[in-house]
């Protein structure tokens, strides 16, 4: 029942981000185009769907969304799922590692 939960609940965060990264672009494209426009979503855009005033752009949904992919590597260390804990760390942590470094680095978002 708990893994059901929990992939519900990941489930809805991803829905979350689709729909407000839609909602942002098909309101707030820029006069440079779509790639302006995503850069702006994932840095500044607002969420149109309000979570809470602690989450103020598409990038903080994210990165909490994909942050509960640590519980993943939880549930193959104690076995809820058969799947090898190293593996499950790699593709986890190589997610969040270019999350965080596209977040942190104005660089990379302006790329």
């Amino acid at each position: 029942m708990y893994l059901i939960v929990y992939n519900l609940s990941c489930c809805a965060g991803w829905l979350l981000i689709l729909v407000s990264a839609l909602q942002s672009l098909a309101n707030d494209i820029p006069q440079d185009g779509l790639k302006g426009s995503l850069a702006n979503v994932f840095a500044n855009g607002d969420i149109a769907i309000q979570v809470s005033s602690s989450i103020n752009s598409l990038g903080d949904l994210l990165f909490f969304t994909q942050s509960a992919a640590l519980l993943e590597i939880v549930h193959a260390a104690v076995g809820l799922v058969r799947s090898p804990v190293v593996v499950t760390a790699m593709q986890v942590m190589s997610r969040i590692v270019a999350l965080v470094a596209v977040t942190y680095s104005s660089k990379a978002q302006s790329e």
